[in-house]
């Protein structure tokens, strides 16, 4: 629901359930959990365009899923760390991972914004 409320863009809705399941997972001490809240806050975050947050959240969530090294990259493009930036997309760029559909929407991406051409 909290992704869904993100990219509605209906932020107060995205926050009451990022606070919810941030809420379930610290309850639950389950890493997988905890480090999925952090990756919807810091979702939130990036779209809120409050960079900084963006950047702690995302950090502390699951960081073997390319999206979120794609997510840290934009944070720090936006924020105007392009050093940051590169690195972090380089690694999305040269991930390599089994297999995976969710890679495939993104690599190509990473792959130019390294390249140095725009998306």
């Amino acid at each position: 629901m909290a992704a869904i409320a993100i990219e509605k863009k209906d932020f107060a809705a995205a926050k009451s359930h990022v606070d919810a399941y941030r809420e379930v997972s610290s309850a639950s001490k389950n890493p997988f959990q905890m480090r999925q809240a952090h990756e919807l806050a810091g979702r939130l975050a990036l779209a809120q365009n409050d960079y900084d947050v963006a950047i702690s959240e995302l950090a502390q969530s699951n960081l073997q899923d390319p999206r979120n090294l794609y997510r840290l990259g934009q944070a720090y493009q936006a924020k105007g760390d392009q050093a940051k930036a590169k690195d972090y997309l380089a690694q999305v760029a040269g991930f390599n991972p089994l297999p995976a559909l969710n890679y495939a929407f993104i690599r190509t991406k990473a792959q130019k914004i390294v390249a140095g051409s725009k998306t």
